[in-house]
């Protein structure tokens, strides 16, 4: 965190949405055992999505070889 000049107020305001929720509107708004049965398409499609997306999600934390470079530019040293 930075620190606040004297006389300065610092307010924030964070907003939180259950991941859930996107789910049930991928699903169609029915939760995804109720999905893969009245939609086999849809589920093969969610299904093939999840065995990459783990991937991805992985690939955005930093790597090792990374955290040099990530921290200069998140300091801007």
């Amino acid at each position: 965190n930075t620190s606040i000049q004297p006389g300065k107020t610092c307010v924030s305001f964070t907003q939180y949405c259950a991941g859930g929720l996107f789910c049930w509107v991928e699903y169609s708004y029915c939760t995804f055992k109720t999905c893969a049965v009245k939609n086999p398409k849809l589920k093969a499609r969610l299904y093939e999505r999840g065995q990459s997306r783990w991937k991805e999600a992985l690939g955005c934390f930093s790597k090792v070889r990374m955290l040099h470079e990530d921290r200069i530019c998140a300091f801007k040293l």
